[in-house]
């Protein structure tokens, strides 16, 4: 089940349905959200059935419009947590190739005067 909903957020346009929606905190028809995330409202359409499938999105039939909303907090949280695992990876490899560099210069990351 997780590997599932992990596999729907794998693909770049879903995920930035999900973020889309997270940030506007209100309901979207297909073409707004196309428009936000730059996609063919059918291309959209399509990563919208996935999305409501794993739980991440909701929709609701407003006349002859569907509109989409984040279906729980919880995706925001989750997107949060990827970014927060991401930055610490980078600050990670930051620390890294710095270490490396001052090795190469021999220094040992002493300063010269």
């Amino acid at each position: 089940m997780r590997a599932r909903a992990l596999k729907a957020l794998a693909n770049p346009v879903r995920l930035r349905i999900v973020n889309v929606l997270c940030e506007a905190r209100a309901e979207m028809s297909v073409s707004e959200i196309a428009a936000s995330v730059g996609e063919l409202q059918p291309t959209v359409s399509k990563h919208l059935s996935i999305l409501r499938d794993t739980g991440f999105v909701q929709s609701r039939r407003a006349g002859l419009a569907v509109l989409y909303s984040s279906a729980s907090p919880c995706g925001a949280e989750l997107l949060k947590c990827i970014d927060g695992v991401l930055a610490a990876d980078v600050r990670a490899r930051s620390e890294q190739v710095n270490a490396a560099v001052r090795d190469a210069d021999g220094d040992g990351g002493e300063t010269r005067a």
